[in-house]
């Protein structure tokens, strides 16, 4: 029995052993032919993924220079359709950002019109408002009109005076003390 399990050991190591020496030799018998064909002037590299390409399930495994050239193209657009998102993205934003600022310069806008509607507004009554003061001067005699014309405020003392006809506004400024009716005179020619 000893014997029997001497000579299957015996049998396992001379198996084992022949068995790496024919792959050993098949490694180099393979090695060897690659440089050989290298040498002569054959494309292994191409030949190689050729056929690893034609194999079933190597074919998943290698990629060809073809397939490496796709996938990097890919890999490139898609970093250009990721930025060109995220620039869309910013775009987006700052559209938003635009509209709002248009949205409040438009309400601005509409404020600032209000305004001038009232001031229009507020000016059209006190532009009638002098008009009939006006009227009323003229039916006065010009020596009293002019030491009232006199207490107001310049810029209503303008109005009134550039309402009256000119030759009764002369007889107004006449009853005046000359330097009030000359500094009159010369904001009456300003405006």
């Amino acid at each position: 029995m000893a014997r029997k399990a001497f000579n299957e050991e015996k049998t396992k190591a001379g198996f084992f052993q022949w068995s790496l020496v024919i792959i050993i030799s098949l490694v180099f018998a393979v090695v060897l032919a690659l440089i050989i064909m290298t040498f002569a002037g054959i494309d292994v590299k191409d030949k190689t993924t050729d056929i690893a390409n034609r194999l079933p399930f190597v074919s998943d495994v290698v990629t060809t220079e073809n397939e490496q050239v796709e996938e990097n193209e890919h890999d490139k657009l898609m970093e250009e359709i990721t930025s060109k998102d995220s620039e869309i993205n910013q775009l987006t934003v700052d559209v938003a950002d635009k509209e709002n600022t248009i949205e409040q310069l438009n309400n601005e806008i509409a404020k600032l019109n209000k305004q001038i509607e009232d001031l229009v507004s507020t000016n059209q009554n006190q532009q009638e408002k002098v008009d009939d003061v006006s009227s009323s001067f003229t039916n006065m005699e010009p020596a009293a009109v002019g030491p009232i014309i006199s207490n107001l405020s310049d810029d209503l003392a303008v109005m009134i005076l550039e309402n009256m006809k000119g030759e009764f506004r002369g007889q107004v400024l006449g009853e005046m003390e000359p330097e009030e009716a000359a500094r009159l005179t010369n904001l009456l020619l300003q405006d």
